[in-house]
């Protein structure tokens, strides 16, 4: 394949970026331009949504021209869009912000949801075997934990733990629906948002070694290897999909932005999300890229705005 660095753009908050790739325009000519916007209605801050989106994404564009597109829990996708194709908005299992469901617009076509819902992981199916491979923690304390999650959610949701389970319920999600989406055959483009790696890092990364001081001796035994586990887990996810798309695809594998580990990380306090979210992220990232006609090499540095004309 070919693979290189993929320079983010700032400020480095995932819709804007995410939204940056699907359309090859920054944010100020697209219009996502935050997690959160103040709701016309009640004045409270709630997800973007893509009614902000003032331009045409690529899955727009390959309707446009006659072709078809699957995307899956792409950043700002809520309401879904008329498209020749489906869309399984970012609403469907959304693991980092509490909405109240708003059951329409979840997917395009509408029914699409009744299709899907069963596919659909909650966080309390997430039991100690599968939390175990990603943790050293004690059947006892995951059960006490998953305890504190039932009686106050709100407060519980700040544990690790169960903000593990949390995020591994919305992987499996998508990963069930866009495997059911692909069993009815592969669309021209096939764009499938994976959540896990920077919600796993903002959460665990500061329990990586070298050991932060920061962080008590056990929370490093427990949390030590969360986040290298769930990259293996990300590979196989990967894999899974690969595994049933048509050979002569061309496969485009990149983030948004990086990650900061060792000791480039920021050293007054964790990488939790509620903080500011963008501290722990670094500017570049990765992209790969395979298929036919691809030529095997490191590419210079690419930026989020390569991928839709690329794509193209």
């Amino acid at each position: 394949s070919a693979w290189g660095h993929m320079r983010s753009s700032e400020p480095i908050l995932s819709p804007l970026l995410w939204t940056t790739a699907a359309t090859g325009k920054p944010p100020d000519e697209h219009g996502i331009i935050d997690f959160l916007i103040p709701d016309a209605a009640t004045g409270r801050r709630v997800p973007i949504t893509s009614r902000e989106r003032r331009v045409s994404a690529l899955w727009n564009i390959f309707t446009q021209r006659g072709l078809t597109s699957d995307v899956v829990a792409w950043w700002a996708t809520w309401p879904a869009e008329p498209v020749e194709g489906r869309i399984v908005s970012d609403r469907v299992a959304y693991s980092l912000f509490d909405v109240e469901a708003a059951r329409a617009g979840l997917t395009h076509p509408e029914g699409l949801w009744q299709e899907i819902r069963r596919e659909v992981v909650a966080d309390d199916a997430i039991g100690y075997e599968r939390v175990a491979r990603f943790t050293d923690i004690s059947h006892a304390e995951f059960d006490a934990a998953r305890g504190r999650a039932r009686q106050n959610p709100a407060i519980a949701y700040r544990e690790p733990v169960n903000h593990l389970t949390k995020i591994l319920a919305a992987a499996d999600t998508y990963q069930g629906i866009t495997l059911r989406l692909l069993s009815d055959g592969q669309p021209d483009l096939l764009a499938v948002y994976y959540q896990g790696i920077d919600e796993v890092s903002h959460r665990f990364a500061h329990y990586m070694a070298p050991k932060m001081s920061f962080v008590s001796d056990e929370d490093f035994r427990r949390y030590r290897r969360t986040v290298e586990e769930y990259y293996a887990h990300q590979d196989e996810l990967l894999g899974q999909l690969l595994a049933r798309v048509s050979p002569a695809s061309t496969i485009i594998v990149m983030s948004d932005h990086g990650f900061a580990n060792g000791t480039a990380r920021p050293t007054d306090g964790p990488a939790d999300i509620e903080g500011k979210p963008g501290k722990w992220h670094r500017l570049y990232g990765i992209v790969m890229v395979a298929g036919a006609g691809i030529t095997p090499a490191q590419l210079d540095t690419a930026t989020l705005l390569d991928i839709t004309p690329t794509v193209l």
